[in-house]
């Protein structure tokens, strides 16, 4: 049962993490968003590698957030699945202490 325990407090500790570094990513690629307009103002050639560079950049991490995403919900997935386990057997538990 300790076991238990220490597993659904760590899943959710680690989903917690992974849900304010998803936070923080995504308020760091706001900003690069808002940064590229600047570089829209300068030269057509330096406006148009930054548009490459952005394209491949957002690309990739467009994947990034689809994986963390998916993380996010594994994690969310299993730490329910784990504590729901978990109140189970502890009222499987009572009820066979309850019963003797």
């Amino acid at each position: 049962m300790y076991s238990r325990i220490v597993r659904v407090t760590t899943l959710k500790a680690e989903y917690e993490t992974t849900l304010a570094l998803s936070s923080n990513t995504d308020k760091v690629y706001n900003r690069n968003t808002d940064m590229s307009r600047v570089f829209y103002a300068r030269s057509f050639l330096m406006s148009l590698t930054y548009a490459l560079h952005a394209a491949l950049i957002n690309g990739l991490y467009a994947s990034y957030i689809r994986s963390r995403i998916l993380r996010v919900t594994t994690l969310k997935a299993e730490y329910e699945t784990t504590r729901a386990l978990s109140i189970e057997r502890a009222g499987y538990s009572a009820y066979l202490i309850y019963s003797a």
